[in-house]
């Protein structure tokens, strides 16, 4: 008896110990299992979250473009007309 020295206090905590150490694995394979349809909805979310970014990044540029544009434009013509 000397690997049950200590009594129900060490013995207790060993017993749940080696329980968890045995559950774990069969634990982690349901869980996968189970959020792994949660997973595959979050990444494809994220994949169109990342679409709809590039789309209106590229409409913010294409705005912005035509802004600056129209602001040189628009110093162009008032430097023109102190010219002439």
């Amino acid at each position: 008896m000397a690997m049950i020295s200590g009594g129900p206090k060490t013995v207790v905590p060993k017993a749940l110990g080696i329980g968890a150490i045995v559950i774990a694995p069969i634990a982690a394979v349901v869980l996968i299992g189970a959020f792994k349809p949660v997973a595959g909805l979050a990444l494809k979310g994220g994949v169109l979250a990342g679409a709809f970014a590039r789309t209106a990044t590229a409409a913010a540029v294409t705005a912005f473009k035509d802004l600056a544009a129209e602001a040189r434009a628009e110093l162009d013509a008032s430097s023109a007309k102190k010219r002439g």
